[in-house]
């Protein structure tokens, strides 16, 4: 039986099995899988005859031989391609789809040097050197020697060392030490066998005074560098060196009291307490001695944690927020008596998992009868956090309580016996469901003391309960969106962060209103309250109107997080029921489509406002500052996110120049958030305000280059402007001719410049010697003002401050 001779005139001609004469497939011949397909114009045709008159297995292998062969052949042409598009998509700037073509030459052929040549230049362009690195070192440890590209791929690998040695150099120059250090560390763990990430790192620490650290670290790179390194010899005289000059430094610890040592380390963070320890050993234990030091600790990180250990027993303010496992360890150390006398404890457990509740009440047994303020919030995956009143009964000098948890059970809120009674004073309590009456009033029947109440969500029954228990309470926050806004930060809520707060509040007071003061009803006198799906706009309101008599503060948000309210409801018509109130001071509004005709009556009916605050102004118009004209004690005003609002530049420099006009205005504090109709006339007219003390603005994209350099140029040539305090805030028209004219106001002493993106190095310098009356500059997120001259601002001194010489002169 003779071969078949197959055709190669049609395109895609397959071969076809070969049958015996009875019509069967013979197994000695090829399978019906053997299917071979021909191209016209195939290259490797040559190669298809041969496999077609192989008949031995020797034949066969003949075929495979010279198949590898074009194939290699193919390979190499292959990976030339990829190199040219490669090349290509760097020099485009199209830098992931070169990176690509990189590692596929790579993965075709890893023992070829020009994959990794292409996609550690790639990298390269990127300004990714410690990844361009990586693959080039990659590339030396995997190309053979005879790789007619090995010395470039070495080349350029020692060129990427040598780059991120002198970016590391020059960072240090700038003093930016934390970030070139990291540079420095990324070089080590990419090549731990070279002397230049030790030789950068022991540097930087040289040139922050930490010898002992520059100490260990030449002394790592001596134990990882081989022997033969030509810079070996460098790591050991550096090593004698720093030796040396750890020898001949003056310690100053020695020649300081313990006393002083101990207050001035009482005033350094955890970050400058690590430097401190880092110095030397014998800084490390003088620092560790300090019992004032360690008053405070936050643990965020496993090394913060080893300290816990080490410094337990001078702990009195503790805050965990670094995962279960720490949290965990703090809760045994305390369990032991390790940390005793705790007297602050914050436990974070949100997104991670908490300790059990065995673990928490051995822990609270222990530090229960001196913990005075407790923040506890426990993520939503934790299905058993400790039970909220057997918490309390175990404190008993417990004043301040943040609970936080999405799992609150019924009988988390039982426990106490029914004449214990809590000296608790601040409760800040969220859970993911509504407070049920019998809940609040198994808490609030044992804290009699209460004088500031946080809730998330609460049944219209549990606004009853407030005063019928808790007839001291003085601050009452309801449905507030944002479940971090106190934060455990007690400090934040107005005038009850103090157990003398009834005592400060009168001596605000002038001397002659004092008795009126004593005789005051006692109430609610701060009240943040928020409808919800619960309670609505009506109960919001007749529970405002109830606390008429003593509420002196009030945030009011109606209609903002209640799902049951549609563009068709107007929830704002419910404050046609509000009373007229003479005790409220400060409001703030956050306004969702609110008529301005109703915000316009509420206003109207509170005459002696003090501080206003509109937030979301979309829906009000310029109707609301004929309003506001008519408050004569209005001295704070505050308006944001009017992105879309009807407000117009004409309306407020309307309402600045009547406010300008009055003699007996009280203006001092102007703020505007994120609204654009702010423009050149509004700023003209505000200039004119003489009483205007303290302005901010913040990310108003309607002030021009222009308007800005005009309203500074107008306040630095007022002779009877007041203004002490400015604050900008994303604002990238403050250039520095703005900040310059802005040095020349007479009364500025306090400036703070955030994310102003034109401000650099020049403005900064020429801001401070045009401002004479400096007293304070706060400078963050402007990129363009580089660490030098942040060393500088710090370094001068106010001109009100007098030197050591001036004191002996004058004392004598």
């Amino acid at each position: 039986m003779s071969k078949r001779k197959h055709s190669t005139t049609k395109l895609l001609a397959p071969v076809k099995r070969r049958t015996t004469t009875n019509g069967t497939s013979d197994g000695l011949t090829k399978s019906h899988s053997d299917t071979l397909w021909y191209y016209a114009d195939n290259p490797w045709q040559d190669l298809y005859d041969m496999y077609d008159q192989a008949i031995s297995e020797k034949d066969y292998q003949d075929v495979a031989g010279s198949v590898t062969t074009a194939i290699d052949q193919l390979t190499d042409h292959f990976v030339k391609l990829l190199d040219l598009r490669a090349r290509c998509r760097g020099n485009a700037r199209d830098f992931n789809q070169g990176l690509d073509d990189g590692f596929k030459m790579i993965h075709e052929s890893p023992t070829r040097a020009m994959g990794y040549i292409r996609a550690g230049h790639i990298y390269g362009l990127q300004g990714n050197l410690v990844k361009a690195l990586e693959v080039l070192l990659q590339g030396v440890s995997c190309v053979p020697v005879y790789d007619p590209h090995y010395a470039t791929l070495k080349r350029d690998a020692q060129e990427a060392e040598d780059r991120m040695s002198q970016h590391i150099d020059t960072l240090g120059l700038e003093a930016q030490f934390h970030q070139a250090l990291n540079i420095a560390w990324d070089l080590i763990n990419v090549h731990r066998r070279s002397p230049t990430g030790y030789l950068c790192a022991g540097h930087l620490h040289i040139m922050q005074g930490r010898v002992q650290a520059a100490m260990e670290m030449f002394q790592t790179g001596l134990q990882q560098v081989p022997l033969l390194d030509p810079r070996y010899h460098e790591l050991a005289d550096q090593l004698k060196l720093a030796r040396q000059k750890c020898s001949q430094r003056f310690d100053i610890l020695t020649s300081l009291p313990f006393d002083l040592m101990s207050h001035i380390f009482g005033h350094l963070s955890m970050p400058e307490l690590t430097i401190c320890m880092d110095i030397s050993r014998g800084w490390r234990e003088r620092v560790l001695q300090c019992t004032e030091a360690w008053r405070r600790l936050e643990v965020n990180s496993k090394y913060e944690m080893t300290l816990v250990k080490m410094v337990s027993k001078h702990i009195r303010h503790l805050k965990i927020d670094a995962g279960g496992e720490s949290t965990d360890t703090c809760l045994k150390l305390i369990s032991n008596r390790e940390i005793a006398d705790l007297e602050t404890l914050e436990i974070d457990t949100v997104f991670r998992q908490a300790p059990t509740i065995r673990r928490f009440f051995s822990a609270f047994r222990e530090i229960g009868p001196t913990l005075r303020k407790l923040n506890l919030k426990f993520a939503r995956a934790n299905p058993r956090p400790p039970p909220l009143v057997p918490i309390i009964s175990m404190c008993p000098l417990l004043t301040h309580l943040t609970y936080h948890t999405w799992n609150l059970r019924r009988q988390d809120v039982k426990g106490a016996r029914t004449r214990q009674k809590f000296v608790l004073t601040h409760l800040d309590l969220f859970t993911d469901r509504s407070i049920e009456s019998p809940e609040l009033e198994a808490i609030l029947q044992h804290c009699p003391r209460m004088l500031c109440l946080v809730l998330y969500k609460c049944s219209p029954a549990c606004l009853q309960l407030i005063p019928q228990y808790c007839r001291s309470i003085e601050y009452f926050s309801l449905n507030k969106n944002n479940i971090l806004k106190s934060n455990g930060h007690w400090e934040q809520i107005p005038d009850v962060h103090h157990p003398g707060n009834n005592l400060q509040r009168r001596l605000s007071y002038p001397l002659q209103q004092q008795e009126q003061q004593v005789q005051r009803k006692h109430g609610l006198r701060a009240l943040s309250i928020y409808t919800s799906d619960i309670i609505g706009p009506q109960g919001v309101v007749q529970f405002i109107n109830s606390n008429k008599e003593t509420v002196e503060e009030l945030t009011l948000g109606i209609g903002d997080g209640d799902r049951s309210f549609t563009t068709l409801i107007q929830p704002w018509a419910s404050l046609v029921l509000f009373e007229w109130n003479y005790q409220l001071r400060k409001i703030e509004f956050s306004l969702e489509r609110c008529s301005t005709a109703i915000l316009c009556a509420m206003i109207a009916r509170c005459p002696n406002l003090e501080a206003i605050k509109l937030d979301r102004t979309g829906s009000l118009t310029d109707e609301v500052f004929h309003t506001l004209i008519d408050l004569a004690k209005l001295h704070q005003l505050e308006l944001a996110g009017g992105t879309n609002t009807r407000i117009t530049d004409e309306g407020l420099s309307w309402f600045f120049d009547h406010i300008a006009d009055v003699e007996s205005n009280r203006l001092r504090i102007v703020c505007f958030s994120d609204l654009s109709p702010v423009k050149e006339n509004t700023l003209l007219s505000l200039a004119k305000v003489k009483s205007l003390q303290k302005l901010t603005i913040r990310r108003c994209q309607g002030v021009t280059e222009r308007a800005m350099d005009q309203f500074a140029d107008t306040l630095a040539k007022s002779t009877t402007i007041s203004l002490q305090e400015v604050t900008f805030h994303a604002m990238a028209t403050v250039t520095n001719s703005a900040l310059a004219r802005f040095g020349e106001i007479k009364s500025l002493v306090d400036m703070t410049l955030i994310r102003c993106s034109r401000i650099d190095d020049d403005g900064i310098q020429e801001l401070l010697e045009r401002w004479k009356t400096f007293k304070r500059l706060y400078i963050h997120g402007c990129f363009r003002v580089r660490q030098t001259t942040m060393f500088y601002c710090h370094g001068r001194m106010p001109h009100f401050f007098k030197s050591t010489e001036q004191v002996a002169n004058s004392s004598s």
